[in-house]
């Protein structure tokens, strides 16, 4: 269940002893969880995730990964686009 966020690449780990928070952002890879503190990926299975909860994050990364992807393109959808992914409720 965690290959769905891991990545195909290196990418840098967070090394953090303790993880004290997280942040979910898509940074056009794999994994959008990265560690608060040092801003590195962190493996989901170092944070022993529920299967609900890896499936959840699967979902959200994919809607905004789509959108941040349609902004990028900076097409005739890049105004939609920034409002939902400035909206904390989106």
């Amino acid at each position: 269940m965690y290959e769905k966020l891991r990545p195909w690449t290196e990418i840098e780990s967070c090394r953090c002893k303790t993880v004290t928070g997280l942040v979910l952002i898509d940074l056009l890879t794999d994994n959008p969880i990265h560690c608060a503190s040092c801003r590195g990926e962190i493996d989901p299975e170092r944070l022993q995730l529920t299967e609900n909860e890896v499936e959840s994050i699967v979902r959200w990364h994919s809607v905004a990964s789509a959108l941040y992807r349609l902004w990028l393109d900076s097409g005739e959808y890049e105004h939609y686009a920034k409002e939902k992914l400035l909206d904390p409720r989106g």
